[in-house]
């Protein structure tokens, strides 16, 4: 029987409010391949909101990511990563 891949999509908070999609890429990459990153920015001002969705193809590297990086500190905020 072939293992299939799940895609596991994330809501992430709790990010500084200077980071991009690349920077939050790079958070998630050392756990494994991401597929997707949309950093939401409030449509008056163009401020990042601290808030962004992370996708990633395979689901065990999904969960490591989430075991290291749910309320990790990042500067002077916590990260909070839901499935």
């Amino acid at each position: 029987m072939l293992k299939r891949d799940y895609q596991m999509k994330f809501s992430v908070s709790g990010l500084p409010k200077d980071l991009f999609e690349a920077d939050v890429e790079a958070l998630f990459a050392p756990y494994g391949r991401v597929s997707f990153v949309a950093v939401y920015f409030d449509s008056i001002s163009m401020k990042n909101r601290g808030k962004a969705m992370v996708e990633m193809r395979n689901q065990e590297e999904a969960e490591r990511a989430l075991e290291a990086l749910n309320g990790k500190m990042i500067g002077q905020n916590t990260l909070k990563i839901k499935v």
